[in-house]
C-alpha cells in the first residue's frame, strides 16, 4: 500500500498518528522519494525538461554543423557543459538529486558528441559519417562509459547509472563489431545486446546486494538491462518452433523474476514477450481455428482466476518464494518492500 495524505489523515483520526507524527512522516517519505526512481508528476516534469533540452542541445548542433563544420560542435559542447555543471553544482547544493542528476546526465551525453567533433576536427575522423566497429566510433562511446563512472563516483547521484547503462550497451555492441568486423551482422548485435542486458541485470543484482545506501542504484541498470536483454532476445532471427516456443518460457521467467525482485520493469516486458508468442500462435500456428479462440479465452479467464487468489494469498505465497532465495536478496527486498 502506497501511503498517502489522505491515508495519514485518517490515521490522524482515528488516534493511530498525532498530527505532528503524521506531518513529520510526510516530510520523512518526501525525502525518500528525492533519491527514489518515482514517477511522480514532479519527476515526470524532470524527465521532460532533461530530454527536451537534450533534444534542443542535438537540434543546434545539427544547425551549427550544416553552418560552421567542427569548429562549432567542439566549442558549443564545451559551452553546454560548463552550463550543465554549473547547474548540476547548484541543483546539489539546495539537494534536488534528481534534476542534478540529470543535469550530469547531460553532461555524459555532451562528450561523446565533443570527442566526435574534435576527432572531425583534427582530421582523423573516417570520411564516412559513422563507421560500426570502427576504433573511432569505440572511442566516443568508451568516452561517455567514462565519464558517467566518474561522474558516479564522484557526485554519486543515482540517475547517471541511466547514461553509464545506456552507454555500456552501446559499447558492448561497438567492440563486438570492431573485434568481428567480418561478422557484423543483425543477429550478432542482438546476441551481444542479449548477453550485455544480462551482465546489466547481474550487475543491479550484486549492487543491490552490496549497497547500503537509501539511494537506488540498481533502479536503472535493471531498466537498461531488462530492455537490452529483451530486446536481444525478441528481435533474433529464428524460424524453427522450438526456439519460439523457448522465447515463451524465458518470458514466462521473467515475469516470474520481476515478481520475485519487485522489479516492474521485467514483468511488463515478459508480458509483452508473452502477447507476441500468442500472437504467433494466433496468427501463424493456429490461424482460423476456433478451438485455439475457445482455449484462449479459457486460459485468460483462469488467469483472472489465479489473480483472484494471489491477491487473496499473496503474503503467504510471497513469503514461501523469497524463503528460497539468498539471506542478503531477502534484506533487499525487505527493505524495498512498500506498505
Amino acid at each position: 500500500m502506497k501511503l498517502t495524505q489522505r491515508a495519514l489523515k485518517d490515521a490522524v483520526q482515528a488516534g493511530v498518528l498525532s498530527a505532528q507524527q503524521a506531518e513529520d512522516l510526510a516530510h520523512f517519505l518526501a525525502q525518500q522519494r528525492a533519491v527514489t526512481p518515482t514517477f511522480t508528476f514532479s519527476h515526470l516534469l524532470y524527465y521532460l525538461g532533461g530530454f527536451l533540452a537534450m533534444g534542443a542541445m542535438m537540434l543546434l548542433l545539427g544547425l551549427g554543423w550544416e553552418s560552421f563544420g567542427a569548429p562549432w560542435i567542439v566549442l558549443l559542447s564545451i559551452f553546454y557543459s560548463l552550463i550543465g555543471l554549473f547547474a548540476m553544482r547548484r541543483l546539489l547544493s539546495k539537494h534536488h538529486l534528481l534534476p542534478a542528476g540529470i543535469c550530469a546526465a547531460f553532461l555524459v551525453c555532451l562528450t561523446p558528441i565533443t570527442i566526435y567533433g574534435s576527432m572531425q576536427w583534427a582530421g582523423i575522423w573516417p570520411k564516412e559519417q559513422w563507421v560500426n566497429g570502427s576504433w573511432h566510433a569505440v572511442l566516443v562511446q568508451l568516452s561517455a562509459v567514462l565519464t558517467a563512472a566518474v561522474l558516479l563516483r564522484k557526485y554519486k547521484l543515482p540517475f547517471i547509472t541511466l547514461p553509464l547503462a545506456v552507454a555500456c550497451w552501446f559499447l558492448s555492441v561497438e567492440l563486438v563489431a570492431f573485434v568481428f568486423h567480418d561478422a557484423n551482422t543483425w543477429n550478432l548485435q542482438n546476441l551481444v545486446s542479449l548477453y550485455c542486458g544480462l551482465i546489466l541485470i547481474l550487475s543491479a543484482f550484486m549492487i543491490e546486494l552490496r549497497t547500503t545506501a537509501k539511494a537506488d542504484y540498481a533502479f536503472w541498470f535493471y531498466m537498461v538491462g531488462g530492455v537490452a536483454f529483451w530486446w536481444g532476445l525478441t528481435f533474433q532471427v529464428v524460424d524453427d518452433d522450438f526456439s519460439k516456443h523457448l522465447y515463451f518460457i524465458i518470458n514466462l521467467i521473467t515475469i516470474v523474476v520481476g515478481v520475485l525482485l519487485v522489479r516492474r520493469v521485467f514483468v511488463v516486458l515478459g508480458v509483452m514477450g508473452t502477447f507476441g508468442y500468442f500472437n504467433y500462435l494466433a496468427f501463424d500456428v493456429f490461424r482460423s481455428n476456433w478451438a485455439f479462440v475457445i482455449v484462449l479465452t479459457a486460459v485468460g479467464l483462469g488467469l483472472i482466476y489465479l489473480g483472484v487468489l494471489w491477491q487473496k494469498h499473496e503474503k503467504e505465497i510471497t513469503q514461501k518464494a523469497r524463503a528460497v532465495l539468498p539471506r542478503g536478496l531477502q534484506k533487499v527486498l525487505d527493505k524495498r518492500e512498500r506498505y
